[in-house]
């Protein structure tokens, strides 16, 4: 399997196969490097063809897979994973809906596993699409105290008119 950065022709999505965690983030990486130094027209190109091998993936690797490319998003220099994230997003926009339906449904599967470190970080690269994800609570005291609040001071839901003062 050849490291440079493209689809099908370079095993990007045959990367899911690697069972080492690590081995597999860091072969993402080497070709994200890659591909954040060409020029923007080339990047999508690139991008497009890295998409199309990933979104050919069954949902249980294209799961796998998803995690580990947004996990190396994080670890890559600020500049580059903006670089790689906005063209990514443009590929993404500007390609089959089917993949911008899977996108947005395995990006909001393997966030919810994801700390609020991770979640902020990612939010700085792809804010139009983890807007969805919601918050985690960062506390366990911030979630007791708002879901224990006095219910006597509640207004009632809107559907209740009746109980209304």
């Amino acid at each position: 399997m050849s490291t440079s950065a493209g689809g099908e022709s370079t095993g990007w999505g045959a990367l899911v196969e690697i069972s080492s965690e690590e081995e597999r983030q860091a072969q993402m990486a080497k070709q994200y490097m890659a591909v954040a130094q060409m020029d923007e027209e080339e990047r999508r190109e690139a991008l497009k063809k890295m998409a199309a091998a990933e979104y050919q993936l069954p949902d249980d690797k294209l799961r796998i897979f998803t995690d580990s490319r947004l996990k190396v998003w994080l670890t890559l220099e600020s500049n580059q994973a903006k670089t790689i994230a906005q063209s990514y997003d443009y590929v993404m926009r500007n390609g089959p809906g089917p993949w911008a339906m899977k996108r947005v449904s395995m990006v909001q599967t393997v966030t919810r596993e994801w700390n609020v470190d991770q979640l902020e970080k990612l939010r700085d690269l792809i804010p139009s699409l983890i807007k969805e994800v919601p918050r985690p609570v960062v506390t366990s005291d911030t979630y007791t105290a708002g879901s224990q609040r006095d219910r006597s001071s509640a207004k009632p839901p809107v559907w209740q008119f009746w109980k209304r003062k």
